[in-house]
């Protein structure tokens, strides 16, 4: 019997994204029962995948493409010879894609919401242009899913849709004291200091200025305190800037990209988790099944709250108030803590085994 071919559709590829890392856990652990194609519209697809990789699909690289370039989509769509299209979605402009998909012949057609918010100001006409494509194509997704309630409800309103959670490998992010140990070391970072961290993208999404801003105000109460700051993206030179005027680079550790990240959970004593806007994030997930503490803003969605582990701050408070707060918890904690916490995670159901499990089931359903 022929497995269901289901194609993953996403609009770029960041090696070190959050839906990224979605799509890899998902194809590596469903890939014996699924055959998968992961398409990307306007860059490569990096990494090694057990699947056929596809893209750049629009060779302008600008997403506005996906307007200009329909037909050129609807030929890429047709040639893959998909069942299942399984669409990455962060704002309405993913209905147009599904209409496109539907007009390609493709039968089963999901769009996922992985965001509980929208884009900033700035962002306005992409705003404006995927509500318009929400409410004219709406009807073009056979299947709505969402990575947590509230992303679901931000990007489906009313209607109806089907809540999958992020699943983890759970002993690959349970606390290590030898990662803990040796990254330390090769970071050069003592035992004895305090070592504050992020991981995610360098974008307006992720608030880095915050998170520098926040450090600066924690260094003048923790003076014996580091900050590492895990990504790349587009607003480096903005957080680097911003480094260099408050004279804190000899404080912070920059690393662009790793393919480890459950080291750097080990080697964190806290993790700095401020957007403006976030679905069920698997930087949340892992950082509390490694029993670290998060420090998260109230963007973030309640389901996130697996453990004791995680804190909800609103942005609307100052740098120095996250800061005197991160302070105070600074010193109850204490590492012995923190290997129960992969169990905490596996009995609330975040085993991805059985979460990708569920989804790669749900792709054989009954079709449009």
């Amino acid at each position: 019997m022929t497995n269901l071919r289901v194609m993953i559709l996403t609009n770029r590829w960041y090696e070190s994204g959050g839906v990224e890392n979605f799509i890899r856990q998902l194809v590596r652990e469903t890939h014996d029962s699924v055959d998968y194609v992961v398409v990307s519209l306007i860059t490569h697809v990096e990494g090694s995948l057990p699947c056929k990789k596809v893209g750049p699909v629009i060779p302008s690289g600008n997403i506005s493409g996906i307007y200009s370039d329909s037909g050129r989509i609807i030929r890429a769509l047709q040639g893959q010879h998909c069942d299942v299209i399984h669409i990455q979605a962060s704002n309405g402009s993913a209905f147009y894609l599904a209409h496109l998909a539907e007009r390609a012949g493709i039968p089963k057609r999901i769009v996922h919401s992985h965001n509980a918010g929208g884009e900033t100001d700035s962002d306005a006409i992409k705003k404006l242009v995927g509500s318009l494509s929400s409410a004219v194509y709406s009807r073009a997704a056979t299947d709505l899913w969402a990575c947590s309630r509230n992303a679901g409800e931000h990007l489906f309103g009313n209607r109806a849709f089907t809540v999958f959670m992020n699943g983890i490998d759970i002993a690959k992010y349970a606390f290590s004291k030898e990662k803990r140990v040796r990254l330390r070391h090769e970071l050069e970072v003592g035992e004895g200091s305090f070592l504050l961290g992020s991981i995610g993208r360098i974008s307006k999404q992720k608030n880095p200025l915050f998170q520098v801003r926040v450090f600066h105000e924690l260094k003048r109460l923790l003076p014996n305190t580091r900050f590492c700051m895990v990504g790349s993206g587009d607003m480096e030179q903005e957080v680097d800037s911003l480094i260099d005027s408050l004279c804190l680079s000899g404080d912070i550790i920059r690393v662009k990209q790793t393919s480890d990240a459950a080291s750097f959970y080990s080697a964190f004593d806290g993790l700095l988790f401020p957007p403006v806007f976030e679905g069920l994030s698997f930087v949340g997930i892992e950082a509390q099944c490694s029993g670290l503490p998060v420090y998260g803003s109230e963007a973030l969605p309640r389901e996130l709250k697996i453990t004791d582990r995680i804190s909800f701050w609103s942005l609307d408070e100052s740098p120095s108030a996250w800061a005197e707060r991160i302070a105070s918890n600074a010193g109850s904690l204490s590492i012995d803590d923190r290997p129960r916490y992969s169990d905490a995670l596996r009995d609330a159901g975040f085993d991805r085994k059985t979460c990708f499990a569920r989804i790669a089931k749900s792709y054989g359903g009954a079709r449009a």
